[in-house]
This record gives C-alpha cells, sequence and structure tokens, in this order.
C-alpha cells in the first residue's frame, strides 16, 4: 500500500527561506525513490498544512506539486526558491512609491504597516497563479488530491453562544481560526478545490464527526489565505477576508457579523502562527479522516527553523515576587496556546519525522527572524542549509531503521544518488557553496542578537546600507507628514492647560503618554504651548537623532575586536616613525595592507601626538594614538584639525585597552 505523508511548515518570518530549501531537497528525495520503488512502495504527499511563512509556502506549494512538475525539479529556479530568496528583499518591502498612484492609498498604506503589503501580493500572484498552464504535469510525490489546511488568526474574533436551558446565553469570542481545502488534479489538468468544514457537535446524533465539503473555492482565495496567515503584526497589516462558514464554523459567517463602518462584513486577519505556530494538530484531523483507523503506512513531518523546547519551571530555583508572578503568568499563557493536542494522544501508531536547524546554523533567525530580509546572500545560505538538513536528517533515519520509508541514503555521496548538487547560486562558478559557508557561518554561530545583527550588516555591501537607511528614514518622514499636525498641537496645548489646571498633581502618569513628551519639549524649550514651528523643530531634531543612530549602527560599522585590540597593542608600540613590528596575520583580520606608525605633532604647550597608521579596512581607515600629554580638550580638536583633510568622522572607542583608538570612516 502506498505510503502517505502528512507535510507540516512552521512559521519563519525570513527563514522561509531555509524551509523552501527544505521541501525542495525533500521533494526530490521522494522523486528518486519513487523512480524506482514498487507501487505499494511508493510515497505520496496527501496533506499540506502551515502558519504564517509557512502558511504562504503551504498555498503555493499546493498549485506548484499538482500542476507545475518542472519548476520543483530544478533547485535553484523553483516557486519557492524564487519566492523567498531572490524577490522578497528589505529595500523593495520599505518602497511605498512605485506601487501606489494615490496618494491617499499611499498615506493610508505607511500608517497601516512599516513594510508595503503590495511586495507580497506581487510575489504571490506570481506563484500562485489563476492561469494553470495546459502542459503543467504533476509531481512524483502527489497524487491526484490535496488537503490543504492554513492557521490563521482572526483578530475580529467571531461568537460563540450557548442557550442554557435556564438562564441568560453563555457567549464565547473566538479567534483562533482556519482555512481547509481539497484541492483536486483533473485528468483534464483543470482544478477543483472545494472548502471543508466539520458538522456541528451533537451529541444524539450519530453523525460521524468528519471533514465535509460545503462550498466552491478558488485559487484567489487560498492565495488571500496565504497572504493572512503571513500577516507579521506591525510590520504587515491586517488582512480583510469575508469567510462563509457552516456546521461547526457556522457562527463565523460574515452575514452573522455585525456589519463595521470601515470594513463592512470582513474579518481582519493577522499572523496565523500566533496561536498554531506549528499546526501539526490541524494535519493530524485531516489525516484521521484520510486513514479511517489505520496509520500503519502514514508519516508526518514537521519543517521547522529552530528545535521546539518546553520551558523550564519558572519557579525551580527562585522563589517568586511580583515580576517572576507576572512573566510566568504570560509565558503560561502564550505557551498553553501554543499547546497541541496531538502531543498528548501522541500519534502513537503514526511517525512523526522532523527537520529542523539547530540554534547556531542559520543566519535569519537574528532580529526575530527579519534579518534574511537584509540580503540575498543570507537567505540563498540557509536555503541551502535547508538542503543539507534534509538530506542528513533523512540519510540519518534511514540509517537507523528507517530504510522501510525511503529506498536510499540521501546523505551519501551524491553520484550514487542523483541528487543535483548543492551549489552557491549567486555565482556562475560551481561548486563555491563551501567557500561561501565558511565565511558566513561565523555569524550564523553568534547568539547574541545585537553582536550577530552587527556581523550580518558586515556583509552588507556598504551602498546597500546607504540604501536601507535612506529608506528608513524616508518611512519615518513619511509617518511624520501623515500627522494631522493642527490636531495634535490643540490636543497638546490641552493638556498644558490641563496640567495648569491641575497643578502639576498627576506628572508622573502623564509623562507615560508620548505627547506629554512634546509638551514638555516644547514647553521647556520655548517657555510657551506648542506651534507648528516647534512641532516642526521637535520632529527635525528626533529624525536627526535617528539618522545619526542609522549611520552609526548600519552604514558605518564599528571596527572588530580584533582589528581595535590590534590598535590597541599597535598603540604602546609607537616608535617615532619606525615601522611598528610583530603583528602578523594582518589579512585575516581584515586590513588590506601592513601595519605602519608615524609621529605628528610636537607642540611643546600640548605635549607630543605619537600615531599609528594601524591599516585599512574595506570601509575604514583604523589610526590608533598614543598622548604624552594629559589629554585635554585641546587636545582632541587638535587631532581633529590635524585630520581634517579626511572629511571624516572620528569614531572613538572607550570600552578597549589602550589610550587612544581612532577610526577614521572612509564612507
Amino acid at each position: 500500500m502506498t505510503k502517505k505523508l502528512a507535510v507540516v511548515i512552521s512559521g519563519a518570518v525570513s527563514l522561509g527561506s531555509y524551509e523552501a530549501g527544505v521541501i525542495y531537497e525533500v521533494l526530490e528525495i521522494l522523486a528518486k525513490h519513487n523512480e524506482t520503488a514498487e507501487e505499494d512502495d511508493r510515497i505520496e504527499i496527501d496533506v499540506i498544512t502551515g502558519a504564517s511563512a509557512g502558511g504562504m509556502t503551504a498555498c503555493i506549494l499546493a498549485q506548484q506539486l499538482l500542476f507545475s512538475d518542472e519548476g520543483f525539479r530544478k533547485p535553484y529556479e523553483n516557486s519557492l526558491f524564487k519566492a523567498w530568496v531572490n524577490e522578497v528583499d528589505i529595500t523593495d518591502l520599505l518602497k511605498f512609491n512605485e506601487e501606489y498612484q494615490d496618494p491617499q492609498e499611499k498615506r493610508q498604506a505607511q500608517n497601516r504597516s512599516i513594510f508595503n503589503p503590495k511586495i507580497i501580493d506581487r510575489i504571490a500572484e506570481k506563484h500562485l497563479t489563476n492561469n494553470i498552464q495546459s502542459s503543467a504535469s504533476r509531481h512524483p510525490a502527489v497524487g491526484n488530491e490535496l488537503l490543504v489546511g492554513i492557521a490563521m488568526s482572526n483578530v475580529s474574533g467571531f461568537q460563540y453562544s450557548v442557550k442554557p436551558a435556564l438562564g441568560e446565553p453563555v457567549e464565547f469570542n473566538h479567534f483562533k481560526d482556519q482555512f481547509v481545502c481539497k484541492i483536486y488534479r483533473h485528468e483534464n489538468k483543470k482544478a477543483t478545490l472545494k472548502e471543508l468544514t466539520l458538522p456541528e457537535i451533537d451529541s444524539s446524533s450519530s453523525t460521524k464527526y468528519e471533514w465535509q465539503e460545503f462550498r466552491d473555492a478558488d485559487w484567489n482565495e487560498l492565495r488571500d489565505v496565504g497572504i493572512s496567515s503571513g500577516a507579521f503584526p506591525i510590520a504587515f497589516p491586517l488582512k480583510g477576508l469575508r469567510r462563509e462558514g457552516q456546521g461547526k464554523y457556522l457562527p463565523r459567517d460574515s452575514d452573522n457579523k455585525p456589519r463595521s463602518k470601515i470594513y463592512g462584513d470582513q474579518y481582519l486577519y493577522t499572523d496565523g502562527g500566533v496561536f498554531e505556530n506549528e499546526p501539526i494538530n490541524m494535519a493530524y484531523e485531516l489525516v484521521k479522516q484520510i486513514d479511517k483507523g489505520d496509520s500503519k503506512n502514514r508519516y508526518f513531518l514537521l519543517i521547522k527553523p529552530g528545535v521546539r523546547q518546553a520551558l523550564d519551571e519558572p519557579f525551580l530555583d527562585k522563589g517568586e515576587n511580583i515580576i517572576s508572578t507576572g512573566v510566568a503568568i504570560l509565558n503560561s499563557i502564550f505557551q498553553q496556546a501554543q499547546f497541541q493536542d496531538w502531543a498528548l494522544e501522541g500519534l502513537k501508531e503514526s511517525r512523526l519525522l522532523t527537520i529542523t536547524s539547530t540554534n547556531d546554523e542559520l543566519l535569519s533567525d537574528i532580529f526575530i527572524a527579519f534579518s534574511g530580509f537584509l540580503d540575498i546572500k543570507f537567505r540563498a545560505y540557509d536555503y541551502n542549509i535547508g538542503r543539507e538538513s534534509a538530506r542528513e536528517k533523512l540519510g540519518s533515519f534511514f540509517r537507523q531503521g528507517g530504510k522501510e520509508f525511503i529506498n536510499f541514503d540521501p546523505s551519501l555521496d551524491l553520484h550514487s544518488n542523483h541528487l543535483p548538487d548543492i551549489d552557491w547560486p549567486l555565482t556562475s562558478t560551481k561548486n563555491d557553496w563551501e567557500s561561501e559557508k565558511l565565511k558566513l557561518q561565523n555569524a550564523a554561530k553568534s547568539r547574541n542578537q545585537i553582536e550577530g545583527f552587527y556581523q550580518l550588516l558586515n556583509e552588507v555591501e556598504l551602498e546597500k546600507r546607504r540604501d536601507i537607511k535612506d529608506l528608513i528614514l524616508k518611512r519615518i518622514t513619511n509617518g511624520i507628514e501623515n500627522v494631522d499636525l493642527d490636531n495634535w498641537i490643540n490636543s497638546v496645548n490641552h493638556d498644558i492647560d490641563t496640567r495648569n489646571k491641575e497643578k502639576l498633581e498627576r506628572e508622573k502618569n502623564l509623562l507615560k503618554k508620548s505627547r506629554i513628551i512634546f509638551n514638555d519639549f516644547t514647553r521647556n524649550k520655548y517657555g510657551k504651548p506648542a506651534t507648528k514651528r516647534s512641532a516642526k523643530i521637535f520632529t527635525e531634531f528626533i529624525f536627526n537623532f535617528i539618522s545619526d543612530w542609522l549611520d552609526r549602527n548600519m552604514v558605518n560599522i564599528f571596527l572588530t575586536d580584533a582589528q581595535i585590540l590590534m590598535a590597541s597593542i599597535a598603540t604602546f608600540g609607537i616608535d617615532q616613525g619606525k615601522k611598528v613590528e610583530g603583528f602578523s596575520g594582518v589579512e585575516t583580520l581584515g586590513f588590506v595592507n601592513e601595519v605602519t606608525s608615524f609621529q605628528a605633532g610636537g607642540n611643546s604647550a600640548i605635549g607630543e601626538i605619537d600615531a599609528c597608521y594601524v591599516g585599512e579596512t574595506e570601509r575604514e581607515v583604523v589610526l590608533a594614538f598614543r598622548f604624552t600629554a594629559l589629554p585635554q580638550n585641546g587636545l582632541v580638536e587638535l587631532v581633529r584639525d590635524w585630520l581634517n583633510n579626511f572629511k571624516r568622522t572620528l569614531k572613538r572607542n572607550d570600552i578597549y585597552p589602550g589610550q587612544g583608538h581612532w577610526s577614521v570612516s572612509r564612507i
């Protein structure tokens, strides 16, 4: 009997690139297995579920498996690689001008989210199309039918009401939602999509509690559902959808929903991973109906970046206090929302396989998993790590007794299993992957989010970092321009009057409000209520502060510890203009030439300034200074004047040993 596989794809944000790599490799391994397997030994995917980024991937994957075999047989030309590696980048996500012709629509979009949602819409429309090619073939790892389940988070909520035999109705709000459909591939290569629902629970009825088809769906709806599941809060706007309901989900029907003045009968959806980031339970409920109690040929595959681990007991080593109790309660609420019933049932007669990454393998998991959007090479790296993970994990399963699942070890020499090479897709040269992997894996191993973020920024081209900074500032400017300044000023002035009348009795509470911060700024600086001029000065102050921060932390990245330490050592080795000896491995530290030294200054009034030209990186000239006189204010100005011809900004590194270390930006 053909073996059945249910694939579960977890939320991942930009780590969708890792999941895409895993999926490609798994599909190719299954295709190779099926080429030589007997009919009863074939493996077919019959269920796909996903949440968040995994939900978007699941929707694209469903169509591509049934109607675009050729694309998924090529490692760096398939739809998931294109969508998650080639086409989703921070510079596109931050741009709004090109996508919006109507100024009012543009302002509304900028007020709803950080990123431009039309970029995601465009990618989704490209890879989950309404026009299926007549020549489209089916992937060898799938049959003619797929069940697809997408985890959704309905922030509008829909109401369940229980009418008791006595007393008032008991009402609940339900926010955890889903979309389940069955997709058929007909002999004429046409598709039929049917949304599924569960019957209303009735303990007195003998009707089986099974999924039922209740309405026609289409690719447009599936695409919108996937986008809604991937709408990470704040980064992307809520997605409005009209829903139909029947049976258990009848209360969700938009006809039963109070009409909103703005959104009509649409529900608003956010990231599907909020309540069910790994929808194994959804897959489990779907396969129970397919298998009819016979699960000996059933397998589950969970694809997830990172390992799912339980939290430690919060009071294991410490007593309770107000803060620890609050944290424990918040954690328990979040963890309980993510708990899944299948863990209790144990999938006892089934087999659960997991392909996950360890904490030191991926680049895109930094900065709440958004760092992959910074550069295509981070996403390409994680995609290839996903391919390697799939080979290693399935190979390990084969060697440990899983020969009944696949008929070869995919982790062996590629020439023996005929799997495509893992190359570096960003160059035309073959077999560059291992060298690129060595360059980038140190950043992946950094578990400190801030340190890891700086390491990744160091890998981003200078011009692109400038573009990112400019786009961020443009988004801030647009946000400021979209503020109704007159209403804001009136509100601030009203607060000033109110505070005078109350004689500042509620000073401490009011200061928590951002408007009062603005109020204090204007009153302290000008001694009078806010005006458009003071508002403009305040916003310019905030803008310049952010711009300066971005310059220091994104564009002009600090030197590495090793480079600054070399500058420190050089400071104490300065010898009246002679070459500083004893430095080895200069090239490995990122310097482009040898270390030298020279003496400058000599003014007896302030002493001498001994300076060592340590070297140049791609972005900076590194200098080390040893002051023979106490560092007075005038001395610093002299150094600045002495370096004036560089026309650059000095950056002081006070936290490292040595008497003075400066780097002069070449930007």
